[in-house]
């Protein structure tokens, strides 16, 4: 063909649909003629139509620049780098994804789908600023665009501006009714706006709407309005079996989130056990097989339980039995067959390898276990990606997103043919719960991502850590528990913060800073006595909480805690304040800047013990009965300091106290944590003995 032949063959094949042909021939003519502008506007339409927005995002920059003014393709440009962003996005690159939304708004302004995407990307990633700046444009484009009005109250909420958040609520609401609307107010804290919005009776409020209610309200606290609706759903299910097993499990294990009181909090946890029981007792597994329930019915995470400062051993065997022999019958085909052997392929399955908790701890653990000789398989089941995803991947064989339907999961675990299968964080998200139940390789291990045992009979090992365990540890766990020294892990020591300025975070000047660094739902209200007895020593104190993701939680832990002290007669007006969740760097930098760091009673904190640490502030605890409370103190323990571990919260309280007042006590300390803090991070002996584990198992067999 001649170079001309090409380009005709090209726009000759577009025409009749063929765009692969088109696209081959193009490139063919670009090769020959790399100034041919009719053959780049052949490659970009047909890279478009085989969805190849790279390739067309190229061949459409080079038009733009050679014709700037040309609106067309301009505009066309502008679409390329925004389906290309979404298929970044759908990858699970958000910051490249983010890059490409940004381009396509500055290429076309008026381009809806591009600041549309734009939002939603800067929400994920929390880039509260951006995302404002991109809903206020929605809203521009439309006022009345329920959704953009959604996403901007909650950015505004994000970052601290309440008044303006509701007010971007109040401005839609007054012209329109919607399920989404609905949620939203449940999700801040007036069910009684959620409610008037479903009193409607809009009939496109069905029984979808009604169960994504009935999952809010849990998630929000309203404990009774999730029951109600579970149960209604349950009650209106008529013939669909599947249905009426969701809403009778949602009913069964929903479970406050802020409870008013110790006394509330028993009552509670008393009512969960008889409902839970019931439940098992009305679905055991022989009939859930007869009614077509499928393995992703049996997710549902339960990780409120742990933090209540209970024998949660009960608990987890009766359901543990339960969901394994449920999984079993549902899904007789998926258990794995083959023997144990020795031990050359392991396999590591977790929903948050992205930047966490989880792998701050865990991320060591395939590069080590792979330098020891064996061939790593990581399993992720979240549908993003980040750096650190990215660079926990690159240390192993094999790494692979899992389907979001757990049999086909189910299936490639089974068919990749695992010796050991090591799961770390059983009971935060319901779907790795589900797989865990299933017998999928021979020798299947949990770690304490969330350190409760699991209760499931599937699992052969429970890998917890010596510092942290009482001496009576194997009497909380339904598995042979083995235990690792240090803190578990090779945990990552965060970069020193600049403490933040008080005015930046809008606290007042004078008064020591006292930090209760963790969510509300962490806080058990045997810690409110810690606070209470800090403001009857401390009338100067400034009481720092963080808010929670969801805004109900934080109202009606503020409401629990204000009540609290109303009742034992201390003023509270200048004391309690609560800020905004902060970025990874601001968080950090508000630990540097507070006199002391209150610890949570019953569930201590792990990795925000850790940060605090690694900005050398002191954190006083009370020691909890079970693993989940003991961490801090395990950690004190290492830096041989003792003396902030208390006997109860009023010990707590005072050597709080103590230290917030004392300057030279509070320099004693930061010069002993200067000292001793490396003994925590970045140590590698824990990964040699999780690795000699894994080998004494492998001569086992």
């Amino acid at each position: 063909m001649t170079d001309q032949a090409d380009l005709v063959g090209a726009q000759q094949a577009f025409a009749a649909g063929d765009y692969l042909r088109a696209q081959q021939l193009a490139l063919s003519h670009l090769r020959k003629v790399p100034t041919s502008l009719p053959a780049q506007g052949v490659l970009a339409n047909a890279s478009n139509a085989l969805q190849n927005f790279a390739q067309a995002m190229a061949a459409l920059e080079v038009l733009h620049t050679a014709l700037p003014r040309d609106a067309a393709i301009q505009k066309a440009l502008a679409m390329a780098c925004n389906n290309r962003g979404s298929q970044l996005y759908h990858a699970g690159d958000l910051d490249g994804a983010a890059v490409l939304y940004e381009r396509a708004t500055q290429l076309d302004d008026a381009q809806v789908l591009a600041w549309t995407n734009l939002a939603a990307c800067a929400a994920l990633r929390r880039k509260h600023e951006l995302a404002v700046v991109c809903y206020r444009r929605l809203l521009a484009f439309n006022a009345q665009d329920i959704d953009a009005a959604i996403g901007l109250a909650k950015a505004l909420r994000a970052l601290g501006q309440e008044q303006e958040a509701d007010a971007a609520l109040d401005a839609i609401a007054t012209t329109a009714g919607d399920g989404a609307l609905a949620l939203e107010f449940e999700r801040i804290g007036a069910p009684e706006r959620a409610a008037a919005i479903f009193a409607t009776g809009d009939p496109h409020f069905g029984s979808k709407a009604h169960a994504l209610m009935a999952q809010m309200q849990e998630a929000c606290g309203n404990f009774i309005g999730a029951r109600r609706n579970f149960t209604c759903i349950a009650q209106h299910a008529g013939g669909d079996a599947r249905t009426l097993f969701r809403a009778e499990r949602d009913a069964a294990l929903a479970m406050p989130a802020i409870f008013t009181s110790p006394e509330d909090l028993a009552a509670a946890r008393t009512d969960y056990a008889r409902r839970m029981q019931q439940f098992l007792d009305d679905w055991p597994p022989t009939r859930l097989a007869s009614r077509g329930v499928g393995l992703d019915d049996l997710s549902h995470p339960r990780l409120r339980v742990a933090y209540q400062g209970g024998d949660d051993l009960p608990l987890a065997r009766s359901y543990g039995a339960w969901l394994a022999a449920s999984a079993s019958h549902v899904s007789p085909n998926i258990t794995s067959q083959h023997a144990a052997r020795p031990i050359r392929r392991v396999g590591l399955v977790s929903a948050r390898w992205t930047q966490s908790t989880i792998a701050a701890y865990f991320g060591t653990w395939p590069g080590a276990l792979r330098a020891d000789g064996l061939e790593i398989y990581l399993y992720s089941y979240s549908k993003h990606e980040d750096i650190v995803s990215r660079g926990i991947a690159a240390q192993v064989d094999h790494a692979a997103r899992l389907p979001d339907d757990l049999a086909s999961a189910a299936h490639q675990l089974r068919a990749d043919q695992l010796d050991l299968l090591i799961y770390p964080e059983i009971g935060l998200d319901g779907s790795p719960e589900v797989l865990a139940a299933l017998r999928l390789a021979p020798r299947q291990w949990a770690a304490w991502g969330h350190p409760v045992t699991t209760g499931l009979p599937t699992i052969d090992c429970y890998l917890s850590v010596a510092t942290m365990e009482p001496a009576n540890a194997q009497d909380d766990y339904a598995e042979p528990l083995a235990l690792l020294p240090g803190i578990g892990t090779q945990f990552p020591r965060a970069p020193q913060a600049v403490p933040a300025a008080r005015e930046s975070l809008g606290l007042p000047a004078g008064g020591a800073l006292y930090l209760v660094p963790h969510p509300p739902v962490k806080l058990h209200p045997d810690t409110d006595e810690v606070i209470a007895g800090i403001l009857r020593r401390d009338r100067a104190a400034r009481v720092v909480f963080i808010d929670d993701e969801i805004p109900a939680l934080t109202r009606l832990h503020r409401r629990r805690i204000e009540n609290r002290l109303a009742t034992v007669g201390i003023e509270y007006g200048q004391n309690l304040f609560w800020l905004p969740r902060q970025s990874t760097d601001g968080f950090r930098a508000l630990i540097a800047s507070a006199d002391i760091v209150i610890d949570a009673l019953h569930f201590s904190g792990g990795a925000t013990t850790l940060d605090t640490l690694a900005q050398n502030t002191p954190i006083v605890t009370v020691e909890g009965r079970y693993m989940r409370g003991r961490q801090t103190a395990a950690m004190l323990r290492m830096l041989e300091l003792p003396d902030l571990i208390c006997a109860d919260a009023n010990a707590a309280a005072a050597r709080a106290v103590e230290i917030a007042q004392n300057t030279d006590e509070r320099a004693r300390l930061h010069a002993r944590l200067i000292e001793r803090t490396p003994l925590l991070f970045e140590q590698t002996e824990p990964l040699r003995a999780l690795c000699a584990l894994v080998r004494e198992a492998s001569a086992a067999s």
